[in-house]
Parts: structure tokens; C-alpha cells; sequence
């Protein structure tokens, strides 16, 4: 076959392999929708199925039903932690950094031993520039959950904005070391010998 004939007909796979995977993806999370709606229709006064309900809107890209699914977890149980953390997360990807904290907060006083949390208002205060709070949270998450992947790669990422490489460097190992197939760690560890090499000039994206 012609080599130019043998490329087109790949790239037509390719773009039919992500196409029929970006489809079932967005079929999966419709049928989370559905689900969940119906599910809050039968069962109206339960707080875990609004919440499962706000991640279904969430992952749908409806962020305002979301709020109100979240809000409505809280109404009916305020004690249940996870859509305060849910709503922290939905404010920190759409930059609301205050309101993060202040649910993120919340769900930290409800129970103080909640590692995601303190994870998650980790990545805010190092949003923020405020990296002795982030480190602060991001160790507690680890001695709360010495196998949490995610806060070694977060605290790693603090330490390189404070230009301490070598202590940066040894996050990311123990990330690997809990999580041997983490690929934003590999990558950040490369970023490191960038910094080393290059210094300023270094041009690095930093996985998060």
C-alpha cells in the first residue's frame, strides 16, 4: 500500500478510536445524570444521593445545577463532609479560591482527619503562594494517608516554588514509590533537571 494512502487510513482510525471514546464517555456520565435525577425523584430526603447527583452535573459540565445538587446534600445532612469538599473542588477549577477555602474548611471541621481535604486546601494556599500553609496540609494528608500519591506530587511542586530541588525531588520519588505507573511525577522529575541544568532559562509545565 501507498505510504501516504496507509497514513490517511490511520488517521481516520485514530480519529474514529477518539471520537467513539469521547462519545461513550459522554454517554456514561448522561446515564450517571439519569440515574442520579431519578434516584433524588424516589429518594428526596437522602444527602449521599444529592451528592452523587452534583458529581454527575459536575462531570456533565453543568456547574450551576451542581451547586445546588451539593447545597441541597448539605441542607439535609449538614455533618456529611463530602459536598462541602465536592463544592471546594467545583470553586477551585472555576479559580474561586476563597470559596474553596471556606468549604474546604468546613468539611476540615466537620472531620479533622479527612487527608483529601487537606490535600485539596493544600493546592489552594500553593494557588495563592501561600506554601508554608500548603506545605502544612499537604504533610498532614501524607501522615493521615502515608500512600496518598497526589500530596507527595503536591508537596513536591511546593518545594520547586521555593527553588528547594533536592527536597522537591524526593516528594516525587515517594510518589512513585506508592504509585509506580504515576506519570505526573516522572514528569515533574524531569522538570527538576531542567531547573538544575537550565536554572531561570528553564522552560517547564509543572503537573499538578
Amino acid at each position: 500500500m501507498h505510504p501516504a494512502r496507509s497514513l490517511f487510513l490511520m488517521c481516520i482510525i485514530l480519529i474514529g478510536f477518539f471520537g467513539f471514546s469521547t462519545y461513550q464517555r459522554n454517554r456514561a456520565w448522561i446515564s450517571e445524570l439519569s440515574l442520579w435525577s431519578d434516584t433524588c425523584k424516589k429518594t428526596w430526603n437522602k444527602a449521599r444521593v444529592f451528592d452523587a447527583l452534583g458529581n454527575a452535573y459536575e462531570g456533565n459540565g453543568m456547574y450551576d445545577e451542581a451547586v445546588e445538587a451539593y447545597r441541597k446534600s448539605i441542607s439535609l445532612d449538614p455533618r456529611y463532609i463530602k459536598p462541602f469538599n465536592n463544592l471546594g473542588y467545583l470553586y477551585f477549577n472555576k479559580g474561586l479560591n476563597d470559596q474553596a477555602i471556606t468549604h474546604y474548611l468546613k468539611a476540615l471541621d466537620l472531620s479533622p482527619g479527612y487527608a483529601i481535604a487537606h490535600n485539596n486546601i493544600g493546592n489552594v494556599y500553593l494557588r495563592k503562594g501561600w506554601h508554608e500553609s500548603a506545605i502544612n496540609h499537604f504533610e498532614t494528608a501524607i501522615r493521615l494517608k502515608p500512600d496518598y500519591a497526589e500530596a507527595y506530587l503536591n508537596l513536591g511542586n511546593t518545594y520547586l516554588k521555593k527553588k528547594l530541588y533536592d527536597s522537591a525531588l524526593a516528594q516525587y520519588k515517594k510518589a512513585l514509590s506508592v504509585r509506580p505507573d504515576y506519570e505526573k511525577a516522572r514528569r515533574n522529575i524531569e522538570a527538576v533537571s531542567h531547573l538544575r541544568y537550565y536554572g531561570d532559562r528553564a522552560e517547564i509545565e509543572l503537573a499538578y
